[in-house]
């Protein structure tokens, strides 16, 4: 029997990709529940495990996010513990997100480090031209081992450290931010107001996500090291800011804090049921409170307050199993009990960059 190219095998795979889609495309049951497609049959190709990307890729929807973080889940598992070498198909996805796209490239990312052998995570080409563009830009497809030229939205990554190299790493970011910020036009004085409180924010993470990791996190971090990644996006009059990292996640770190039982006589009519979203809400609005007067904790209330200040805001906090959300439109605060667990904390805002009114951070 005649051998098939790699041509003709990624051919048979897209027809197959076809009829698979046309065959389970969401369905509407007699209770009004659309049925969605979820993934895939696994497939090899040129001895590859074939990995199938969920068909929405997003952190910030329940569904979604239980999808987008299993496919993770997966890719580790088959690299770190199968040993395998995969192919990422990316030709189911429909929608994809800035939010969910840091964390698929943070976990490529530390995979690199993690895994001794060289290739083993390649990416097939996305079937739409926006998504794979979109995989370019963001650098997912470069840290597969795809081929691609300087991107203008990368996502950086900085590791906390004395060091040179780290030093250098995230005066990287923070020099990404002042230029973003410069090209905006603002004022002088809120220009040094909002960079202040961004950069600020991207150090506190890094800061405090690795103080007391636990003995199986340890060897993570000897090869990874105290790692976070960070993400700037413009649209239109938009700056869309992410940061993330995979570290010992906010609900952890607080029972540490000086002021966690002042916290918690403060909010203890809030946590009940899942704590790890309350906790994110009544530190925010704790340090919108307290911090202020005591002239310390900038960081996600200084944040909150510009999205306050956005009449398109919107602030996504995702730590552990706890999210929290917060829309200047509604004025209302969301906090979800998520089925799966994030590996640390993510971070999304949006900040509106042709205000010209001095943001009011007391």
């Amino acid at each position: 029997m005649k051998r098939l190219s790699l041509e003709q095998k990624t051919y048979s795979l897209r027809v197959r990709d076809k009829h698979w889609r046309r065959m389970h495309r969401d369905k509407t049951s007699r209770k009004g529940l659309v049925k969605r497609p979820r993934y895939i049959k696994d497939l090899t190709l040129l001895g590859r495990d074939i990995v199938n990307a969920p068909v929405s890729l997003n952190v910030f929807n329940e569904c979604d996010a239980v999808e987008t973080l299993d496919f993770i889940a997966k890719i580790k598992r088959k690299v770190l513990n199968d040993k395998k070498k995969i192919y990422i198909n990316f030709a189911p996805v429909r929608t994809v997100k800035v939010c969910a796209l840091i964390v698929l490239y943070a976990n490529l990312h530390a995979l690199q480090f993690q895994v001794k052998r060289k290739n083993s995570i390649k990416a097939m080409k996305a079937s739409s031209g926006n998504l794979h563009q979109a995989l370019k830009e963001t650098g997912v497809w470069q840290i597969c081992g795809g081929d691609v030229s300087v991107t203008d939205m990368p996502i950086l990554s900085a590791v906390v450290g004395t060091g040179e190299s780290h030093q250098g790493s995230i005066r990287r970011c923070i020099e990404y931010v002042s230029d973003v910020l410069e090209r905006s036009g603002l004022d002088d004085e809120l220009h040094e107001t909002m960079y202040a409180a961004i950069t600020e924010s991207i150090l506190n993470v890094g800061n405090h996500a690795y103080e007391q990791p636990k003995d199986f996190e340890k060897e993570f971090l000897s090869e990874v090291g105290k790692r976070w990644w960070f993400v700037t996006q413009e649209v239109g009059h938009q700056l869309f800011i992410a940061v993330y990292d995979m570290g010992e996640s906010i609900p952890r770190t607080l029972p540490r804090r000086p002021f966690y039982q002042e916290l918690v006589g403060m909010i203890a009519d809030l946590l009940v049921g899942n704590r790890d979203s309350k906790l994110i809400q009544g530190a925010m609005e704790y340090g919108r409170s307290r911090f202020r007067l005591d002239k310390r904790g900038k960081g996600l209330s200084d944040i909150k307050s510009f999205v306050e200040a956005n009449p398109l805001g919107e602030l996504f906090v995702y730590s552990r199993f706890g999210r929290y959300e917060y829309c200047t439109r509604t004025a209302e605060e969301t906090v979800i009990d998520s089925k799966s667990e994030l590996k640390g904390t993510l971070i999304q805002w949006n900040i509106d960059l042709s205000a010209r009114e001095e943001v009011n951070l007391a």
